[in-house]
């Protein structure tokens, strides 16, 4: 099943609003929001883990990671931050007896504009309190994973032209043997992974070539954002604020005590702030409304508006990526009808994993896909499926390409998400004895996308409560050619540092801010 988008991003497209924060912890609207959560999973537990979601030099994204981290320190009392990429005590604390505050602004403000330290160093070099910044790689497995890296961006160029051959045989076996509802859903999730049309007019799109398939008891999220979308579509905001002031003028206010109003009126100040989500302003209104035994007409757009807040309340994006993807698997499964579509189609999803894989593009679930049908990556099989092909049809679809090299950048690209895999199982372990260590109950840690649903499932089998928090970001022109130049700085720097400062044992953080002279 091919991932369709990654859940960092999967509401960009989306035409409505959907606020998917978690009861358990409101993230200020303006620094990120919280995409899934596992608090229903052990509401017993003594541990919570903060997993955001890192987007590597993106400035943006650095700034409101680096917010995050001062919501959760100063609500939550999470000073522990752990942290991908570091390997154990990583704090810029001490830097800040050697500069004043302002000299130690523009030190972070340059060096996080170029890349050089991420929020989570910013805010330690900022932060009015200490906290602790802590590592929780295993520097030899690092190393490893960095070494795999860059040996599959190597192969990546050198199989380029043989990827472009397979790609070419791949559309014209589709070509000649999709049905032309198989070529509309192939054209959609090609539209749709380029963001070219929105969330819900792919889903619109999909249930126009197979209706009443989206049901509610399989696709929960993705249920609640289609209600949401009708229910939109009806929506007139100026009718929606003209029954607010008559609710409140004429149903609420002649009935109330002043200490009600005086919660009204602070629960309305946090939602402008961005500090609650403006569901809670109109929890507070239905509460308000049955305590003196007024029901909202049904007709009224306001009792509309206060659906589509809870619809969206319901969201869960990490979910709803599942089911996207889920539903669009369905889609197509009943649109195959012969063996011959069946083995175009997996040869084609495929193709298509080798694409993302040389774009080292993979997540998780593409790893764990690759696992279980290795088999369907080998240049051997796709060339019995060709020949097959070719003998049912009489048509030629081979392609010449480099049969060894292609296998073998195929097994180094994915010795890479190999060994990444394994990084987590050791981030794992580490994060868990640093927590015992400090009797923390609750930490902080950064990590990147690829990392984010595993860890998130490793840490649910060991009765961890888990938030999955996304910070705010712009898309960077050039963002991962600069990723990759920063990575190879920081890492080809820390590996030659001997200068007794132990910068060795932490890896990429911090080398170039240790020797600034302003500090």
């Amino acid at each position: 099943m091919k991932e369709l988008i990654s859940f960092i991003g999967v509401f960009i497209c989306l035409n409505v609003s959907v606020d998917a924060r978690s009861e358990f912890v409101e993230i200020p609207a303006y620094a990120g929001r919280v995409v899934g959560h596992s608090v229903e999973l052990n509401p017993n537990s003594s541990k919570t883990l903060y997993l955001i979601q890192d987007a590597h030099v993106n400035t943006e994204a650095q700034r409101n990671i680096a917010a995050i981290l001062g919501y959760l320190a100063e609500e939550h009392h999470t000073d522990l931050v752990l942290l991908e990429g570091g390997f154990g005590e990583s704090s810029l604390r001490a830097l800040k007896k050697r500069g004043s505050k302002t000299i130690r602004t523009q030190v972070a403000e340059q060096y996080l504009e170029s890349g050089m330290i991420s929020g989570a160093e910013y805010f330690d070099l900022l932060a009015p309190y200490d906290i602790s910044l802590w590592g929780i790689e295993n520097k030899d497995l690092y190393d490893r994973n960095y070494l795999a890296y860059e040996e599959a961006k190597r192969l990546r160029s050198d199989v380029a032209n043989d990827v472009d051959s397979v790609n070419l045989m791949a559309e014209k076996l589709q070509n000649t043997f999709y049905s032309e509802g198989l070529k509309t859903h192939r054209d959609l999730e090609a539209e749709f992974r380029k963001a070219k049309i929105s969330s819900v007019d792919f889903l619109d799109s999909l249930e126009a070539i197979v209706p009443n398939m989206l049901e509610e008891s399989l696709f929960p999220s993705l249920w609640a954002i289609k209600k949401s979308e009708v229910l939109g579509q009806l929506l007139n905001m100026q009718r929606v604020a003209e029954e607010q002031q008559i609710l409140l003028g004429t149903h609420l206010k002649p009935h109330l005590k002043e200490n009600d109003l005086s919660v009204l009126r602070q629960v309305s100040q946090k939602v402008r702030e961005g500090s609650l989500a403006k569901k809670h302003f109109y929890d507070e209104l239905s509460r308000l409304s049955e305590q003196v035994s007024f029901v909202w007409p049904d007709e009224w757009h306001l009792t509309k508006y206060y659906e589509i807040l809870q619809l969206n309340q319901r969201v869960d994006v990490e979910s709803a990526v599942k089911e996207i993807n889920a539903y669009s698997e369905l889609v197509k499964e009943n649109l195959i009808k012969d063996p011959i579509q069946r083995m175009v189609s997996d040869l084609s999803e495929a193709v298509e994993k080798i694409n993302r894989l040389f774009e080292l593009a993979w997540n998780s679930g593409d790893y764990k896909y690759y696992l279980e049908h290795e088999d369907y990556f080998e240049t051997a099989r796709w060339i019995s499926v060709v020949d097959t092909l070719e003998e049912v049809s009489g048509e030629v679809f081979s392609v010449k390409w480099n049969f060894s090299a292609l296998d073998e950048g195929i097994r180094s690209a994915v010795e890479f998400y190999h060994t990444a895999m394994e990084r987590d199982a050791e981030m794992l372990k580490n994060a868990v004895n640093k927590m015992q260590i400090d009797n923390a109950s609750a930490a902080s840690l950064i990590i990147g996308g690829f990392h984010t649903a595993n860890l998130t499932q490793l840490f649910n089998e060991i009765g961890y409560n888990v938030v999955v928090i996304t910070p705010n970001l712009k898309e960077e022109e050039n963002g991962r050619l600069r990723y990759e130049q920063v990575l190879n700085e920081k890492y080809q720097r820390a590996n030659k540092s001997n200068d007794g400062t132990g910068i060795e044992t932490k890896g990429l953080y911090a080398w170039s801010v240790k020797r600034d002279r302003r500090l």
